[in-house]
This record gives C-alpha cells, sequence and structure tokens, in this order.
C-alpha cells in the first residue's frame, strides 16, 4: 500500500470518479458498444467497476456481457487495445511438458430477480496502461436489451 506525504497531488489521494459507459439501453442482437468510451489511467493501480444493469421489463433472463479492454497508449482514438485473459493450467504429468491453455476473455452478469441489479468489479490495472473502456452486449435477451450503466473508481 502506497503512502503519500503533503501535498501530493489530490488524484493520488483520493478516488477519481469516471464513467466508463453512461446508462443506456443496451444495442439489439447481442451487439457491443460500437465506441465504449476510453478513460485514461496513467499512474492508476486499480479500477473499481460499479455496474447498473436494468433489464428490460418483461424480460426474464436478462444478462450483460461485458468485454474489458486495456491500451498501452496514451493517445485518445489510437492504438492497439488488449483483452484480459485467462489461463487454464493442463495436468501434470512426470517426464512431460505441461500445455496451459489461454484466452481473451469476457464477463456475463445475468440478472436474477430484481429490476435494478448493482455490483461492484474490483480490478487491478495491468502495468503501464494507459487507457480502458469497456464494451458492453445484451447477450440474455438479445431481442428486448437492458440498460447499463458502469462508472470507475480509479485509485493508486
Amino acid at each position: 500500500m502506497a503512502t503519500f506525504q503533503p501535498g501530493a497531488p489530490q488524484s493520488l489521494i483520493h478516488p477519481q470518479l469516471v464513467t466508463l459507459r453512461a446508462s443506456a439501453v443496451l444495442a439489439l442482437l447481442s451487439a457491443y458498444d460500437a465506441a465504449p468510451t476510453e478513460i485514461a489511467c496513467p499512474s492508476f493501480t486499480r479500477l473499481t467497476l460499479l455496474c447498473s444493469y436494468t433489464r428490460a421489463a418483461q424480460a426474464p433472463g436478462g444478462a450483460v456481457t461485458m468485454r474489458l479492454e486495456f491500451s498501452p497508449t496514451s493517445i485518445a482514438g489510437a492504438g492497439t487495445w488488449y483483452r484480459v485473459t485467462e489461463l487454464a493450467a493442463g495436468a501434470f504429468a512426470a517426464g512431460a511438458d505441461t500445455v496451459n491453455l489461454i484466452q481473451r476473455s469476457t464477463t456475463t452478469y445475468t440478472s436474477t430477480a430484481g429490476p435494478v441489479e448493482r455490483w461492484l468489479w474490483d480490478l487491478e490495472l495491468p502495468t503501464a496502461i494507459e487507457r480502458v473502456r469497456i464494451a458492453c452486449a445484451e447477450t440474455g435477451t438479445p431481442l428486448t436489451p437492458g440498460t447499463v450503466e458502469i462508472l470507475g473508481l480509479l485509485s493508486v
């Protein structure tokens, strides 16, 4: 945990609240957001997502899939985006190499019963990341999409 001296910039002492996705209805047919909001995050090491999903009326089974991406480039609208990955360790056998599986990852939140559901997603930001974005898609009821809002708290 970092300690700060008097006179440290306020952005390092207090978390910075940002909007990663303004409250809006998701696109039809499980399409991801076409232009997700990019958030600058240099010098930050943590991002806590404050997520809110409202499923469409008369649409039980709603779900939102989120594609979290990171960029080491500081120029907005430029650079390459990298997705988070999952690693599955292969079976270990004496005298043989082990093959691990790695794959890009998305995360799906499936609604339970409430009309509005909120949750936290606490992340450690990868080293030397300059920007982050998150694209969302309705994957539970593609013909009756719900509404998603995602705020973020950047901190060190």
